[in-house]
């Protein structure tokens, strides 16, 4: 098993994170696992998010739910496994803990999703009327098992505490909608990042918000030019949204020429809308607030590519020293070997002074 390395002071050694390797580790450089590194909010190698999923069905134990219902011990033992397949840098030990769960939470309602279609295609291949592509509960449902999933997971009560889940999906906001978003299947910040190519310039939280939270027939109408009446999802999102502006107005005045994306505004007014200070924050999701609302990274991830990079800085700078010490080294051996043999040379007779007359 990898060794686990010294950890370092951003709170790893707190919330018990390890492994990976450290830079001066004498294994470091010898050790044949993949350097991997966090890229966003993730890795940026399907590869790995592969792998971090593949963990997680190996330590299927328990009928979570929900992600967040999953401990915190049982995503370290998956991690800690994560540890003895690839490594990394040991300052980076929070960072590529983050990544690994964002890859599973990204992914989890997925998975339940597909469990629960592959559970109903069993049904209806065994004559059950259930539609194609079915993926919601039904009677009997604990009677189909997907092979994947422990017999002793899905027997515990696997069925009660998914329609819990669902319970919560399917709850009503102020105007009756169920609707979250409309985003689909993907994530908040690669609409934002298509948005740019079709834009040809960065969106606004405005436009991204359009774009995961509006109507169809509305977000066609916005990005046509006409911003006029744009209808949403939900009740839920309209609010969000104008909050979100209230609060800019607030901050920065009632000139639009003045006003910019911030992400504290968001934060804020989201947080009060629910009147509380703190929690989970509407209309983010997955995603990393800083790039969604602004285009840019977190505080977290540019201190750690700064790091990174000075890191790499400084390897390059003893490495040229290096060279430049090889260099002066056999400049010297050929100076001292010249020497060496001007001293072997043979000498001369010695001259004859001139005879006395």
């Amino acid at each position: 098993m990898t060794p686990n390395t010294p950890l370092t002071p951003h709170g790893s050694a707190s919330r018990g994170i390890s492994g990976g390797h450290d830079s001066n580790a004498s294994d470091f450089h010898a050790s044949s696992l993949p350097l991997i590194r966090r890229d966003g909010e993730k890795f940026g190698d399907q590869k790995i998010h592969s792998a971090c999923i593949h963990l997680f069905w190996e330590n299927l134990d328990h009928p979570w739910a929900r992600f967040s219902d999953i401990p915190n011990e049982a995503l370290l033992q998956m991690f800690s496994r994560f540890g003895t397949m690839y490594r990394w840098h040991s300052q980076e030990n929070e960072n590529i803990f983050d990544a690994f769960k964002c890859v599973l939470k990204d992914r989890y309602r997925d998975r339940m999703k597909g469990i629960r279609k592959q559970s109903a295609d069993m049904a209806r291949n065994d004559g059950k009327p259930l539609p194609p592509k079915f993926c919601s509960y039904y009677d009997g449902m604990h009677n189909y098992r997907p092979e994947r999933v422990p017999e002793t997971v899905w027997q515990q009560k696997w069925q009660k505490n998914s329609k819990i889940a669902q319970q919560n999906r399917n709850t009503a906001d102020s105007s009756g909608s169920t609707a979250r978003h409309t985003a689909g299947s993907i994530r908040f910040d690669q609409h934002r990042r298509k948005l740019e190519k079709l834009m040809g310039k960065p969106p606004t939280q405005y436009d991204v918000f359009v774009q995961t939270h509006g109507t169809a027939e509305s977000k066609k109408k916005y990005f046509e030019g006409n911003h006029e009446n744009i209808e949403y999802c939900s009740q839920t999102a309209k609010e969000s949204l104008e909050g979100y502006l209230h609060g800019l107005v607030n901050k920065f005045g009632e000139d639009p020429s003045n006003r910019k994306d911030d992400v504290d505004v968001w934060e804020e007014s989201q947080l009060r809308r629910k009147g509380k200070k703190k929690g989970a924050i509407y209309g983010i999701g997955a995603s990393n607030i800083h790039f969604l609302v602004l285009g840019t990274p977190s505080s977290q991830s540019t201190q750690s590519d700064s790091t990174q990079q000075e890191v790499d800085r400084l390897r390059a700078q003893v490495s040229v020293m290096e060279q430049q010490q090889q260099q002066m080294k056999e400049q010297m051996e050929m100076v001292m070997r010249i020497i060496n043999m001007s001293g072997n040379q043979p000498r001369g007779p010695p001259d004859n002074p001139p005879e006395d007359n």
